[in-house]
């Protein structure tokens, strides 16, 4: 039975408008778990990184020290909880109040659920929540749900769609990042 599993993710959105804004978003996200053998429990940590010209972030770099346990591991499907305590770093494209930058304490709870069929379908979905422990009042949520569709030979389709929220984000920008993809590709 394996006792360390490593996840990585990172996607990229960059959209050029003649008639509006553009957008540009980088996400990223790993996760470290050293699973304590025969009990369901880990332990380890999270690093995930947002640049969101939407929130106004150059960057956020967010590491957690984290805990959880494991609720289904089968064949088929992965479901686990965890919670711990994090360091949110971030750093803004346009200052306002001449803030540039900011760091905050805050407690992570976090969800995770794998459905799969291999060479076939595949659905993820996380849901992680950030309640402040040193600014009042300001919380943060992270929702993400991918679903993977093998069609036909090494052809695949995927769609995401992905909302990250912030209670009090820095200056008048908006409280939601959210946005929905497709993408096509060829796996080999």
């Amino acid at each position: 039975r394996e006792l360390n599993q490593i996840d990585l993710a990172w996607s990229t959105l960059l959209n050029r408008s003649d008639q509006g804004s553009n957008t540009t978003r980088y996400n990223g996200q790993a996760m470290y778990r050293r699973l304590i053998e025969g009990s369901g429990w880990f332990y380890g940590g999270t690093v995930d990184i947002l640049r969101s010209n939407q929130q106004n972030l150059k960057l956020r770099l967010t590491p957690a020290a984290i805990a959880g346990r494991t609720l289904v591991h089968t064949n088929r499907s992965e479901a686990f909880l965890w919670a711990g305590v994090d360091l949110n770093r971030e750093w803004f494209l346009e200052p306002v109040d001449n803030v540039t930058d900011q760091t905050s304490t805050e407690a992570i709870i976090g969800s995770s659920l794998s459905i799969f069929h291999f060479d076939s379908t595949q659905m993820d979905t996380s849901l992680v929540f950030y309640p402040s422990l040193s600014q009042a009042g300001r919380y943060r949520l992270d929702f993400n749900n991918t679903l993977y569709l093998d069609l036909w030979g090494d052809f695949y389709v995927s769609f995401t769609f992905y909302d990250n929220f912030d209670s009090q984000p820095q200056g008048d920008t908006p409280k939601n990042d959210m946005g929905v993809t497709t993408s096509f590709g060829w796996s080999v």
